[in-house]
């Protein structure tokens, strides 16, 4: 009996327990095969523009991230990178713009190395904070960029991004007037089921008020400058 019990014990003390601490869930989960609610015509990456769209879901609150990505088809080409958030009723906490783009470059694998002063920048939506930075990964050279954000109230409406020139053959930049026409060109791509959303963009595309009205050449005023630290 002794034998039994000292088997017993040791058996039990053998077999894994299972932990009682679990994983914490994200709080965004992606959405799969996501309709697009949103889309983007972007000629100023030329013929060889690779996109792609992602949505993300509060898994609370129910927010909308949807997250459009444009480039060429190689590395070194021009690259945009544009989330679009549509609070829900978790709670969306106020941040300066450098924590807030800081915090969207982390979300694509990105650092800010540099960032100036940011600025107004005019669209048909109304006026977005825009400034120069460096965007650095995988240890590779930042590259210079234009970071962007813009919110509305009525709809509960937040737009972010980054917008790089190309590095190859010779770095060159998107300017300002370049990135506010690709603004502009943001519309619907079908009809979601918030009417706010609906009667929000219809009433910024009848404003007569664009970017694109003329070509928005390179300018050395609009390049980025090198050598400025982050606040």
């Amino acid at each position: 009996m002794l034998c039994l019990l000292q088997f017993a014990a040791w058996w039990d003390g053998a077999q894994p327990r299972k932990s009682l601490a679990t994983a914490p869930l994200p709080i965004w989960t992606e959405i799969l095969g996501p309709a697009e609610v949103f889309r983007l015509d972007a000629p100023v990456f030329g013929e060889e523009t690779r996109s792609g769209y992602r949505a993300m879901q509060h898994r609370t609150g129910g927010g909308r991230q949807d997250i459009l990505e444009l480039g060429g088809a190689k590395d070194a080409a021009p690259k945009f990178r544009l989330v679009i958030y549509r609070p829900g009723s978790e709670t969306v906490p106020k941040q300066s713009f450098f924590v807030e783009l800081a915090r969207r470059a982390a979300e694509s694998g990105q650092a800010i190395t540099r960032l100036t002063q940011p600025g107004a920048m005019a669209t048909k939506f109304g006026d977005f904070e825009v400034a120069e930075l460096g965007l650095a990964q995988g240890g590779r050279p930042a590259r210079e960029c234009l970071g962007f954000r813009f919110s509305a109230t009525a709809p509960d409406l937040r737009i972010a991004g980054f917008a790089c020139g190309a590095e190859k053959p010779a770095p060159s930049f998107l300017t300002k007037a370049q990135l506010a026409c690709l603004i502009d060109r943001l519309e619907l791509a079908a009809s979601p089921e918030d009417e706010r959303l609906i009667w929000y963009f219809a009433a910024h595309e009848t404003t007569g008020v664009s970017a694109c009205q003329g070509p928005a050449p390179y300018s050395e005023a609009d390049a980025p400058r090198a050598n400025k630290e982050p606040p």
